[in-house]
């Protein structure tokens, strides 16, 4: 019993691992223009639990990635992540290794990669653990408060994952972006839409309706002689030539029977309108006559009216200015009249012997020269 016990230690002590490699954070990296894939950083710790032992990890991936095509809908097999041996890893110890998932279309991306960890010992005993890394580029969740990305120039908030929001919102390239399974965009809905597989014999795909067809069932042989004959009616024209046509015949059938009940309808309304008694003979073509008429002559009267007034408003402009000149001119004048009546008194420039300054006057001026 003894050696039974002994030999079941020893095995469990040979086939066990003694450290264990966990995953302590995931960091996923702010993509860069020229990155050519998304860098996720893992900080990796050996811990042992009840002996140290050094041990060597690698990490690979564990599944195909999945990516939200929109909110809601979400894409499977969109690549693989890649990883490594990253080599010996002390006990205890703790390391930062990066994985990435390769694609050139960075951002507005959400979804999610599973890997595995496998650790091996020096008595080549592994274990291995699985996790999930999560992703989520959107520009509301890198830049929440809106100081670096969202600032850029170039940014644009196109509401539409299939659009570049750093280049003035312009169609993605649908087969990078979703790894070939949606690779038409479509302009209508502005969305990748998937290519139809076009799996049956003969069928050919339409690259511009992304449609598949068959030659033979598009147009039969005997359309074919029809087109090299110049034969050919194309049968959509030709309905809608037959509904164009039918719509001109409705439309002449309705003005032949308002040509009918023009007359009819006049009179009616002239009775009405006009006082005309029923059962007289009345005419509205008169009435309407006269109408016009007067309408003219009222228009003549009240243009006459707004010409009088114009020139009358421009005469009364005219006489309040002249008015005005008269009073600035006599004002003017008075003011000349009583500087003339004023004695004007001048002073010599120079002082005379007798202390006093001289007065000079117009006629002692008139003396000296």
């Amino acid at each position: 019993m003894n050696v039974f016990y002994i030999w079941s230690l020893i095995y469990f002590a040979i086939n066990t691992v003694f450290g264990k490699i966990t995953v302590n954070k995931v960091i996923v990296r702010v993509p860069r223009p020229n990155d050519i894939g998304l860098i996720f950083d893992l900080t990796v710790i050996n811990a042992p639990c009840k002996e140290r032992e050094a041990l060597e990890f690698r990490i690979r991936s564990d599944g195909m990635c999945s990516v939200n095509v929109t909110e809601c809908i979400t894409m499977k097999n969109a690549g693989r992540v890649v990883g490594g041996n990253f080599g010996l890893l002390d006990a205890g110890a703790a390391e930062v290794v990066s994985l990435i998932w390769p694609t050139v279309s960075l951002y507005n991306r959400v979804g999610s990669c599973p890997i595995i960890v496998t650790a091996k010992n020096i008595r080549n005993i592994e274990e291995h653990q699985k996790h999930t890394i999560h992703f989520d580029t959107r520009f509301t969740t890198l830049d929440p408060e809106g100081h670096t990305l969202r600032k850029r120039p170039d940014y644009k908030d196109c509401k539409n994952w299939d659009k570049e929001y750093l280049k003035n919102c312009t169609p993605v390239n649908c087969e990078e972006r979703y790894f070939g399974q949606r690779s038409f965009y479509n302009e209508t809905t502005q969305h990748c839409d998937e290519v139809p597989a076009c799996d049956k014999p003969n069928m050919i795909y339409n690259f511009y309706t992304n449609e598949c067809f068959i030659p033979e069932n598009f147009f039969t042989a005997e359309d074919l002689k029809k087109i090299q004959s110049g034969d050919f009616v194309d049968e959509s024209a030709h309905e809608e030539e037959i509904a164009q046509a039918k719509t001109q015949a409705r439309r002449r059938r309705v003005y032949t029977v308002y040509s009918k009940n023009r007359e009819n309808i006049h009179a009616i309304l002239a009775e009405r309108h006009f006082g005309g008694p029923s059962g007289s003979k009345f005419s509205w073509r008169k009435t309407l006559s006269s109408l016009e008429n007067n309408t003219k002559f009222f228009m003549k009267k009240v243009g006459a009216i707004i010409f009088l007034q114009v020139l009358a408003t421009v005469a009364i402009y005219v006489l309040i200015c002249f008015v005005i000149f008269l009073i600035v001119t006599w004002i003017s004048r008075r003011q000349c009249k009583c500087n003339a009546d004023t004695s004007c008194v001048l002073r010599s420039p120079t002082a005379s012997d007798g202390g006093d300054e001289p007065l000079i006057t117009p006629s002692s001026l008139l003396s000296q020269r």
